[in-house]
């Protein structure tokens, strides 16, 4: 079997991974070459040109680098990635201080699924790093036979060139990190570099570290890097320190096992056996200064570290007291996003707390950026209260050396009193031997001297209405069913109903995406969700994929249809203004909400063309 450098990935050991508890071997270099592997490299792309008059699925683009951290004068590469559609133009990125960017080939790559075609289209680039740093490389618009179509941005991180000496050792172990100074619970990023000619069983690494909590670790695909003349495969393990106490820390040890290929020994006759033997090898730790938070925090700091922004809500505001208020919080940025919570609110006067819900929404894998989520109940306990306070969440930024204050204006209230239930006035009997007209119960009730009338037994169970609708059941769960698979064989003999079915319900969903969008001011996400919906209710009236729906289509196709040329400006007003936000993003909930109804009567409009 010849092994792509895709495989390179670290195996655990466990019981599972082989009949003997062995991890099993993931080789880092692939065996010689043979014939048979040059005229595939023929064949592929003839297959491609053959193939290119199937059906494709939906068009997207997107890019991929292949390695997130670049030295000094070292050089990654950068796939602009093209699925369902073909490029007219080759795309230029714009200038970036501190990379230079240039092409550096194309490839094409087609599979077919059940007898659907997918093609895949990637245009490379080569990124060499030029100044250490962080940069962001795009967006970058491509035009294609689709339509244009926008690759969202990446990030890329330039490092100070590697100063690796490996000499002839066969395994070198690094840590790297990006700053040796941090500050008391700040999320620190570092990788531990693997350099190796060529092995199997890479076990993930035993880090080391007094003073450091440490996250899971994250494997990156192995690269190929030129280290003193030798080339070798690069495998990066990333994970996140966070300081818990302050000091001259040292970051590691860290450590690693794999097999190499013995020295001496041969492959047999097929090119596949081959003796190994196993090595441990170690990593120098890195020197860390850990500062202490400085004095002076305010009283709402909650020992959250990083760099954060903060969204609030609370309601309903007009409301009875003792009936809840639900306070939405969402902290969102870059820090130990787990590690977030409020600050005590008992200086709030005259409401009572309840615990707060909490859950997070991590954007990477090693969860150190994202937003956390909270939801805290409070109740007013007094009609005098006239509104919720200032709302403030205190965190430490390392960037600036200081404390930084997210504030949220008071809530004003509108409180009533509560009403107090009325409950019935007791009853007082008589005292019967008394005679007097005492108003005193009696102590203990009489036993009663007759057993009473006797009662029929109630009819039998097959009588009962109950029965015959428990009987009634089955049946009506059958047909329910037989129903559901008659509906789903209908959809299936008419694609245009199954379409118009499943634009009905794409369009509800994305008005309501565009509602809640405009209430949190979130215009990224508000105009993507109104762009969704005008194309796919335009796609499905007239029959034609998503992705290639424009402007133009509206003058071109919708007015033949019987489209009014007033519908028609206020659909190119609303495509205009999605462009213009993505461009020149500015806008209000107010505005967001005015745009909410003119979508509707867009969709209105649509729905009454003809088919």
């Amino acid at each position: 079997m010849i092994a792509s450098l895709s495989q390179l990935v670290p195996t655990r050991t466990d019981e599972s991974a082989s009949p003997n508890g062995a991890p099993q071997p993931a080789p880092f270099a692939a065996p010689p070459r043979s014939p048979w592997d040059s005229l595939s490299c023929l064949l592929l792309p003839l297959a491609a040109l053959i193939l290119t008059g199937l059906s494709s699925s939906a068009a997207s683009v997107r890019l991929e680098i292949d390695q997130e951290s670049i030295p000094v004068g070292d050089t990654a590469t950068l796939n602009l990635i093209i699925e369902g559609a073909q490029p007219r133009l080759r795309p230029t990125f714009p200038p970036v201080a501190g990379l230079h960017i240039a092409a550096a080939g194309d490839s094409t790559q087609v599979s077919i699924v059940n007898g659907e075609r997918t093609m895949q289209r990637s245009l490379s680039f080569s990124v060499t790093g030029i100044k250490p740093g962080s940069y962001t490389i795009g967006p970058v618009d491509v035009l294609t036979d689709a339509g244009a179509m926008r690759a969202p941005a990446i990030k890329a991180r330039v490092t100070p060139a590697s100063t690796v000496d490996v000499g002839n050792r066969p395994a070198f172990l690094r840590i790297e990190t990006p700053k040796t100074e941090a500050y008391v619970g700040e999320a620190l990023p570092f990788e531990v570099q693997l350099f190796v000619e060529e092995g199997r069983g890479l076990q993930l690494p035993q880090i080391e570290g007094e003073g450091f909590n440490f996250s899971k670790i994250v494997n990156l695909p192995p690269v190929k890097r030129n280290v003193g003349g030798r080339v070798m495969n690069l495998v990066t393990f990333k994970c996140v320190a966070t300081a818990v106490k302050a000091g001259a820390l040292k970051l590691g040890p860290a450590a690693t096992q794999l097999e190499i290929p013995a020295p001496g020994g041969r492959q047999d006759f097929f090119g596949f056996f081959r003796p190994y033997q196993a090595i441990r090898v170690t990593a120098d730790p890195a020197q860390v200064e850990v500062r202490p938070l400085p004095p002076g925090a305010p009283p709402d700091f909650t020992g959250a570290v990083g760099s954060f922004q903060m969204t609030y809500s609370a309601g309903p505001r007009s409301l009875a007291v003792g009936d809840p208020i639900t306070m939405k919080i969402a902290i969102s940025g870059d820090g130990s996003i787990e590690g977030l919570s409020l600050p005590n609110l008992d200086h709030w006067k005259g409401f009572k707390f309840y615990p707060p819900n909490a859950r997070s929404e991590p954007r990477d894998a090693l969860e150190v950026a994202g937003t956390r989520f909270f939801e805290q109940v409070v109740v007013p306990q007094s009609p005098e209260i006239q509104g919720l306070p200032e709302f403030r969440w205190t965190y430490f930024d390392p960037a600036s050396k200081s404390y930084r204050t997210l504030k949220a204006d008071p809530v004003p209230l509108q409180l009533t009193a509560a009403t107090a239930p009325t409950l019935p006035l007791p009853m007082l009997g008589t005292n019967a031997a008394g005679g007097s007209g005492s108003t005193l119960a009696p102590a203990l009730a009489h036993i009663r001297p007759e057993l009473g009338s006797i009662v029929a037994l109630p009819p039998a169970a097959w009588r009962q209405p109950w029965y015959l609708i428990a009987q009634l059941l089955p049946f009506g769960l059958w047909a329910t069913l037989r129903a559901g698979r008659w509906r789903a064989e209908t959809l299936g003999r008419n694609p245009r109903l199954l379409r118009r079915k499943q634009a009905e319900k794409e369009v509800a969903e994305g008005l309501r995406q565009m509602k809640d969008c405009a209430q949190r001011n979130e215009g990224d996400v508000f105009f993507a969700a109104m762009s969704r919906v005008l194309r796919c209710q335009i796609g499905e009236r007239l029959d034609i994929p998503e992705s290639g729906i424009t402007e133009s289509v509206i003058r071109e196709k919708l007015l033949r249809r019987g489209l009014s040329e007033a519908e028609a400006e206020g659909m190119e007003e609303l495509f205009r203004m999605i462009n213009q936000h993505r461009y020149a993003p500015s806008t209000s909930p107010a505005e967001l909400s005015e745009l909410i109804p003119k979508a509707r009567e867009a969709i209105e409009a649509l729905r009454r063309l003809r088919e």
